[in-house]
């Protein structure tokens, strides 16, 4: 073999090198988005939202549904909702069932 001809070996042998370290970069690439999903899941379990009793967060409730909730959006920056109560509603299981069970929440729907 000339020096060309182990230069090019030497290259493929390389390339090969490379498609494996490759594949073995995207498996830990999956792993680590994976491990982000659980590290999400379990953080948002941890929020101090999480320990406010049905009481206090009713009363939160209540004073922004009578508020009416304002937050930034488009160009002008606000966006009223008429409804507030509706997106509370969406937020998580357990906001839900406090929405529903909370009969003031719903005298604030302007129709």
């Amino acid at each position: 073999m000339d020096g060309a001809q182990v230069a090019y070996a030497a290259v493929r042998e390389f390339d090969v090198e490379m498609e494996d370290l490759q594949a073995v970069l995207h498996y830990f690439k999956e792993l680590r988005i994976s491990a982000q999903v659980t590290y999400s899941a379990h953080i948002s379990l941890l929020a101090p939202v999480r320990r406010l009793p049905v009481d206090v967060l009713s009363e939160i409730f209540l004073f922004s549904c009578s508020q009416g909730l304002v937050f930034n959006a488009g160009p002008d920056n606000r966006v009223a909702c008429e409804a507030p109560v509706l997106l509370l509603s969406a937020v998580c299981h357990f906001w839900r069932n406090i929405v529903l069970t909370q009969p003031s929440l719903w005298d604030t729907i302007l129709i």
